[in-house]
């Protein structure tokens, strides 16, 4: 669980294990704030399917695989909001890529469901 108003009154620092290689986000840019959480929530949510998957096939699996798709697409959405500099300051270019980098890992790691046949 994560505690959003706390990572707001700490300037967005996310703690949590694949996220502590990031650099810190820059405080005063709400743009980068906000991939950084949308970044750690998404890491715990592909973290809990990945454990949901490996215990067998559960209904609503299917739910929580396509909510993940989701978030990877607004994830890089908002990461092109950052390449673009659309944000109050801009980002620098070694952490744009360290942030492309961990999206695409998180992409990776998405379960991929086939949906049942329909009958």
């Amino acid at each position: 669980h994560v505690d959003y108003i706390a990572m707001q009154d700490t300037g967005g620092m996310i703690q949590g294990a694949d996220a502590a290689h990031l650099p810190q986000p820059d405080a005063d840019n709400t743009l980068e704030l906000n991939f950084r959480r949308l970044l750690y929530s998404t890491e715990r949510r592909v973290s809990d399917v990945q454990h949901a998957a490996a215990l067998g096939p559960q209904d609503g699996f299917l739910i929580p695989a396509a909510k993940l798709a989701h978030y990877i697409q607004t994830l890089r959405d908002q990461l092109a909001d950052l390449e673009r500099g659309s944000g109050m300051r801009s980002v620098p270019r070694d952490r744009l890529t360290l942030y492309q980098q961990h999206v695409e890992e998180l992409a990776a790691r998405v379960p991929q469901v086939q949906p049942p046949a329909y009958r």
